[in-house]
């Protein structure tokens, strides 16, 4: 069964004929569902000065005026590429053992790759150009398709072989940087579980953001038990860990703040979803095609 979830199919033809739509006696953009910053004369955007952006690009006389560094961004007709991001981390089979008790046990079992493969096929049939990344402590394995079109055999052969050894920890900001290196695409979709405890969302160099995380709530799998036997992905061991009040408190306390940093709103953070299953895919993946479109 691949990887690319069937509603990919729809949502894609349904975003292909909206884009291809104009009202009668309208002009339709160069490109009316993504653009790319290039160096026309078509202005599109002044922003901040990122540590990644060019020096050449930053505007001078406003920095005199202002005191502060800014750059100019500009259409150009070449589209600019999305980076796909996708953490394959020990960490997330927790998620295959939490639905392993319940429905949707075949894609929690490969819920990060499910996730990835369906964004990137969808953004490949949008025309889209696609740098897909997998990573765990180290950057993996790379796919690029500059074109768009990738294929759900393509996808699935990609994921194939990446035994538990190379999935042990999490860096996810050294991979976006090794990808915006190799790729040069301004965006990023990242898909994770962002257990990473080095993660800051700030010092991603993309000029817009787009997390997916996955989730399965350990409040509905412990219960009212006092204390639960989990096995650490990481080391293999298993532990004996209290679940208090106090423990629960400090758990909601530290999902408000992750989920409240991914969510929060700006010029480069620009959407955040959760998946729990299969079943919230094809939602999120949907608000995920509206937040480009925007």
């Amino acid at each position: 069964m691949s990887l690319v979830d069937p509603c990919c199919a729809g949502l894609a033809k349904a975003f292909l004929m909206r884009t291809r739509r104009h009202p009668a006696g309208s002009k339709p953009s160069r490109d009316p569902m993504f653009r790319r910053e290039g160096s026309s004369f078509d202005l599109r955007n002044i922003r901040e000065y990122y540590p990644t952006d060019d020096p050449r690009r930053v505007d001078w006389r406003l920095e005199a005026r202002t005191g502060r560094l800014f750059v100019k961004e500009y259409y150009e007709e070449e589209r600019d590429g999305v980076v796909v991001l996708v953490d394959l981390s020990l960490s997330l089979e927790a998620l295959a053992d939490a639905a392993s008790r319940g429905a949707g046990q075949d894609f929690a079992a490969k819920a990060a790759e499910s996730t990835s493969a369906s964004i990137a096929w969808t953004l490949g049939a949008l025309g889209e150009p696609v740098f897909l990344l997998a990573f765990a402590a180290r950057p993996l394995r790379a796919l690029e398709k500059p074109r768009g079109g990738l294929g759900s055999r393509e996808l699935d052969s990609f994921f194939q072989g990446i035994g538990p050894e190379e999935r042990r920890g999490t860096a996810i900001t050294q991979a976006a940087r090794s990808a915006r290196r190799r790729s040069r695409y301004g965006r990023a979709i990242i898909v994770s579980d962002f257990l990473d405890p080095n993660f800051d969302p700030d010092a991603l160099p993309f000029r817009k953001l787009y997390f997916v995380r996955l989730h399965r709530d350990f409040r509905r799998l412990a219960g009212a038990a006092t204390d639960i036997e989990v096995e650490d992905n990481e080391s293999g061991r298993r532990l004996l860990l209290p679940w208090d009040g106090k423990e629960r408190n400090n758990y909601e306390e530290r999902l408000r703040e992750l989920e409240t940093s991914l969510a929060a709103g700006g010029r480069r953070r620009s959407f955040f979803a959760s998946i729990g299953g299969q079943e919230d895919l094809p939602a999120a993946l949907g608000a995920l095609l509206e937040a480009f479109h925007a």
